[in-house]
């Protein structure tokens, strides 16, 4: 087995980085995938080393979620589990033709959510998404 220095690991690093800028393919944080990012002030997201979107979160304050079809430049594709739990001001979520996963209670506790849009794409969805 060959070792790599600190140098040429630092190199390769710096190469790979350079490809993937110049690729087209959506940015990804030098710090990893896993960095929460915020959309419209109100709705955290991650992107993964799949270069796809999940919504993780949203503050209690939102009213409305329109989710776009895009963050960052890359599809998305999934609404976590317990997205916008306890989001008891919702009323209205409007979901784009690429999510294909809806995670378990991610409408938890939503009391005031009266229109949910879920497009065909969506081909799993988790238990109890609009619990209580």
């Amino acid at each position: 087995m060959r070792k790599i220095g600190r140098k040429s690991l630092f190199v390769l690093l710096a190469l790979l980085l350079v490809i993937g800028c110049f690729s087209g393919m959506c940015p990804v944080s030098a710090a990893g995938s896993a960095d929460l990012k915020i959309y419209q002030d109100t709705i955290y997201y991650t992107v993964s080393a799949m270069q796809e979107v999940t919504i993780k979160s949203a503050r209690s304050a939102v009213t409305e979620a329109v989710i776009p079809a895009e963050l960052d430049g890359c599809p998305v594709t999934e609404i976590g589990e317990y997205a916008f739990k306890d989001c008891t001001r919702l009323k209205r979520v409007v979901l784009p033709d690429t999510i294909r996963r809806i995670g378990e209670f991610a409408f938890k506790d939503c009391s005031r959510l009266t229109e949910l849009s879920i497009p065909d794409t969506v081909s799993e969805i988790g238990w109890g998404i609009v619990q209580g």
